[in-house]
């Protein structure tokens, strides 16, 4: 793929540069392309942890009854409420960066005209609109390490919130006493932590390992569009 691009940049026409300019031809080759090996790693993930997470299942449920899939049902839902999370973090970090982008431009041009500035007297002027912009950008990213603090909360409590529920509902319908077949010794806690480390460890790797599909469309999208481009005649 590299090697694409650099033929490319070799008869790419001048007409309309801004196009692909030569930060986004540097992004190309130093970001896009390195979206192939994470897909590569991704699919290879999938795979993997699909299989397993079968295997574990059938396991759960041959060992500790149906009463498995309400654990199952416990770490969908801590999934799904982190996803929820997580896109308002990173919608967060994304408002951030625009406003750090907004505040360093508007420096830049300052500095550039600081001369104009003084002999105008607009520094408090600048000052504002820069003050402005830092505290749009402060108050997004207090929002975004909120968001992160509250994942951090979520993992370990909810993580000993599932395993709770499944204990109350295992020994509800179990028992408790060694006959009926309730009774957890050591050797079936010791496996039961083990397969419960392991499908919490697959479900978390499976949806991280989906989301680089979105990122690789849109690596590939850009990485088309510049070999498309137009060509010198």
């Amino acid at each position: 793929m590299n090697g694409l691009i650099f033929e490319k940049l070799l008869r790419i026409s001048v007409i309309n540069a801004n196009e692909h300019s030569e930060g986004a031809i540097i992004n190309y080759l130093q970001n896009d392309v390195g979206k192939l090996d994470v897909f590569m790693w991704a699919f290879d993930t999938i795979v993997m942890s699909s299989v397993n997470l079968v295997l574990v299942i059938v396991f759960g449920i041959q060992i500790f009854g149906l009463n498995f899939l309400l654990l199952i049902a416990c770490l969908i839902i801590l999934g799904f409420v982190n996803s929820l999370i997580l896109k308002l973090r990173l919608k967060f970090s994304a408002l951030k960066n625009k406003e750090t982008d907004k505040r360093i431009e508007v420096t830049r041009l300052a500095l550039q005209n600081i001369e104009y500035i003084k002999q105008n007297s607009l520094e408090i002027s600048y000052f504002r609109k820069i003050m402005d912009i830092r505290t749009k950008e402060l108050k997004f990213l207090v929002k975004s390490a909120s968001s992160l603090a509250a994942m951090a909360f979520l993992g370990p409590f909810g993580n000993m919130l599932s395993v709770i529920i499944f204990l109350k509902f295992y020994f509800w319908f179990k028992g408790t006493d060694q006959e009926s077949g309730g009774y957890f010794d050591v050797a079936s806690a010791t496996l039961f932590l083990r397969l419960y480390g392991l499908l919490k460890d697959l479900m978390s790797n499976l949806p991280s390992a989906f989301s680089h599909y979105g990122d690789l469309g849109v690596s590939m999208d850009r990485i088309l569009k510049f070999i498309d481009s137009r060509e010198v005649r």
